[in-house]
Formats: C-alpha cells, structure tokens, sequence
C-alpha cells in the first residue's frame, strides 16, 4: 500500500509540476494530504483549486468533506 501512495503522490506532483492549475490533481493531493492528516497543507490545495474552478471543484470538494464526515479519523 505504501508503494502505492508513494507511486500516486509522485504522479500527482509530475502532473502539477507540467500544469500547476490542475484542478483535480490539486484536489486529489488535498485528498491525500488529509489522509495524513496534514489538515493545513489540504486546506491550501482545496483553497486553490476553488480560486481556480468553483464549478470543478464543488462536486468533489463536497464528496471529499462527506468522506471525512462518515470516516472520521480516528
């Protein structure tokens, strides 16, 4: 699983490191980053993807906070 994440995490950042506005990508590393419960540095990824495309964004940044919701961590 670790290789995996570690395998995700280098995609995320070669893709935002080509296109720094990739709103999914962001959002994903927001996902990510609270998974790590690293709550501050997800807030900012969420933040920025929203500045980019509040349209894009809505749908997965609610899915993302109902996750949180019925998964708390412990």
């Amino acid at each position: 699983a670790k290789d995996n994440r570690l395998s995700r995490d280098q995609g995320i950042d070669a893709v935002l490191k080509a296109n720094p506005t990739h709103v999914g990508c962001l959002n994903n590393l927001g996902n990510a980053l609270q998974g790590l419960r690293r709550f501050d540095a997800a807030l900012d990824c969420y933040e920025r993807a929203i500045t980019l495309d509040v349209a894009a964004t809505t749908d997965d940044l609610v899915a993302s906070i109902l996750a949180a919701i019925r998964n708390p961590l412990p």
